[in-house]
């Protein structure tokens, strides 16, 4: 095992040493080109622009699954990956220690250059925040990984798995905000079910995270909450554990047909329209609206624009979910 992760990671050199020159020209630059300090000379600490970083590094969450495990879109590669003398978790163990540092190694020197550049020039910043701000960018970078590298990795063709981790992405958001509807403004809870709903979502917890320390850093107060970091870790165990179980299921004859898991479309489909219809203004005109979404996606996902019926019955369920949704709301 050893070989074979000094393997991956010779060969994955190259990959390293650009995403980690991309995200550091980025951020030095707009670190070195934005105003650090108010106008009118009033001694103000301007916008950190750290929510840069944050957002390269979560672009590399979403770029790297897709780098390191697309062999098993490839029947001829997923052959010679599955008759290598390893376990299959083994492998992806190894993809996925490679692809944490092909994540991790470019935003640290990315996050550490930026620093630099704001420390020599001439800023009102509270600096010992720098610091925080790393190591919980490196949770969250870990946590959507996790998450990703499931989503991706439930697809067998690389566009399917690209949008896989799209669903997981933004599922948490609708989700939350259909929970705060059937709550509702005026009840006791809903102050506190805002900060829970808003945490369904790694990326949206990222970029709560990068506000905070961009608060912390200018020297305003800030408000945290438990969820923001609890439901990022469970998504993020749940999204390895999963990973790393359904592995020992993974067979190269799937490679390249249709993807078929119960985490990719036949589920998130129907979820999607029924959580877009039940968020709707109502009325048919959003059905329609958010139905036709749906049919292309099954389209995609069957690659046939005449599909049987079982998954009309797929959108069907969707759209009446959405509406008895939307009729609660």
């Amino acid at each position: 095992m050893k070989r074979y992760f000094r393997y991956e990671f010779v060969k994955n050199l190259k990959m390293l040493g650009l995403l980690t020159a991309i995200c550091s020209v980025v951020y030095v630059v707009t670190m070195a080109s934005s105003r650090l300090v108010a106008p009118g000379g009033a001694n103000r600490p301007w916008p950190s622009q750290i929510g840069v970083i944050y957002t390269l590094l979560g672009i590399l969450s979403f770029v790297v699954p897709a780098l390191m495990y697309s062999f098993k879109m490839n029947k001829r590669s997923a052959d010679v990956f599955y008759s290598l003398p390893l376990k299959r978790e083994k492998i992806y163990l190894v993809k996925t220690l490679v692809g944490l540092i092909l994540v991790l190694l470019p935003y640290t020197v990315a996050y550490f250059l930026g620093f630099i550049t704001v420390a020599l020039r001439e800023n009102y910043y509270r600096l010992l925040w720098y610091l925080p701000g790393y190591f919980g960018g490196l949770f969250f970078g870990i946590c959507m990984y996790g998450v990703s590298a499931f989503a991706f990795t439930r697809a067998n063709r690389v566009i399917d798995g690209v949008i896989f981790m799209g669903f997981y992405a933004l599922v948490g958001v609708f989700a939350g905000d259909v929970t705060l509807r059937l709550i509702g403004a005026g009840s006791s809870a809903y102050a506190i079910w805002m900060d829970v709903s808003e945490s369904f979502s790694p990326v949206v917890c990222l970029s709560k995270w990068g506000e905070n320390i961009d608060s912390l850093l200018r020297d305003y107060e800030v408000s945290w909450n438990l969820p923001m970091f609890l439901f990022p870790f469970l998504f993020a165990a749940a999204g390895y554990a999963a990973f790393f179980f359904l592995i020992r299921y993974e067979k190269a004859e799937n490679s390249e047909q249709n993807s078929d898991s119960w985490f990719g479309y036949r589920t998130m489909i129907p979820v999607y329209t029924a959580l877009l219809i039940g968020i709707s203004g109502g009325g048919w005109i959003f059905v329609a609206l958010f139905a036709v979404p749906a049919i292309v996606l099954t389209v995609v996902y069957t690659r046939k624009v005449l599909f049987s019926w079982k998954y009309w019955l797929m959108i069907a369920i969707g759209v009446a979910a959405g509406l008895a949704l939307n009729a609660l709301i």
